[in-house]
């Protein structure tokens, strides 16, 4: 089928446009009916896209943190846990929709029942990682969700370092650029942006990781935004680099300002191996 990513596939660049009968890829300067939109919607087999949005309302001078809703440096387990859901409101009800990685880094879908402080497990297997930790109905929270390993007291969470996802109220959705390449897939970023949306003319120095399976972290690229008060930056990638299953991927980011807000997004596409 033109179009179609073979089930051995491994691609090796992604390209700005399609031409009839070769290999979907994506990138910069698509135009309307682009590979970009068409995986967005589905229409490709064996390649999928996910968009990731991160933030961090209070990053200080003193060291660089990840740019996700808990704050600090994330911390990823070395082993799979029981993961629990619970807010810091006891009157908080409505679902959760978890995405859980086992061990093998195997996705799972799991809807959750919220009962306020109490907590609740996630799903009977033990979880690895977490790629999506959201409201699933129309439920408005006063307290903040957090996802995590461990034991909490009044829906806090003893342990912050066993914190895998928090959605802060009134949000309705985990704030996070951390992201694990699921098992059976091969990770392609081809745009990232980050920016200060806390108007203090801060300078930002983004830097984005990625990981692999029994490997040391790695750059995958730096962002620098200017302090103008109103300061972001974009990069898009011609050619980016093939993260395969088990890779996770996060950005840290430091400042030049204490308070400063960070916020940051890219986009993931996933192919079939």
């Amino acid at each position: 089928m033109a179009g179609e990513i073979p089930s051995n596939a491994r691609p090796v660049f992604i390209t700005a446009n399609v031409a009839p009968g070769g290999t979907p890829g994506v990138g910069a300067g698509e135009s309307s009916g682009s590979t970009i939109i068409n995986t967005a919607l589905g229409l490709i087999p064996g390649l999928e896209s996910r968009h990731v949005l991160g933030a961090n309302p209070d990053i200080d001078i003193a060291s660089a943190e990840t740019i996700w809703a808990p704050g600090g440096a994330v911390v990823f387990p070395t082993v799979g846990a029981q993961l629990k859901i619970s807010s810091t409101d006891n009157g908080d009800t409505g679902s959760v929709k978890v995405i859980v990685l086992d061990d093998a880094f195997n996705e799972t879908t799991v809807i959750v029942a919220l009962t306020g402080q109490t907590p609740v497990n996630v799903g009977p297997a033990l979880g690895f990682r977490i790629n999506c930790l959201e409201l699933n109905d129309q439920a408005t929270l006063t307290g903040d969700v957090y996802c995590y390993s461990g034991t909490a007291t009044a829906g806090l969470p003893d342990d912050l370092t066993k914190v895998l996802g928090l959605i802060e109220a009134p949000s309705d959705v985990c704030l996070s650029t951390v992201f694990t390449v699921p098992a059976g897939k091969i990770g392609l970023i081809p745009n990232i942006w980050c920016g200060e949306n806390s108007r203090k003319a801060a300078t930002i120095l983004a830097n984005a990781f990625y990981q692999e399976v029994g490997q040391k972290p790695k750059d995958l690229t730096f962002l620098t935004t200017a302090a103008d008060g109103n300061n972001q930056m974009q990069q898009f990638i011609a050619a980016p680099r093939q993260l395969p299953a088990g890779t996770d991927i996060w950005v840290n980011a430091s400042t030049d300002i204490n308070d400063t807000a960070v916020a940051c997004a890219y986009d993931i596409f996933l192919a079939d191996v």
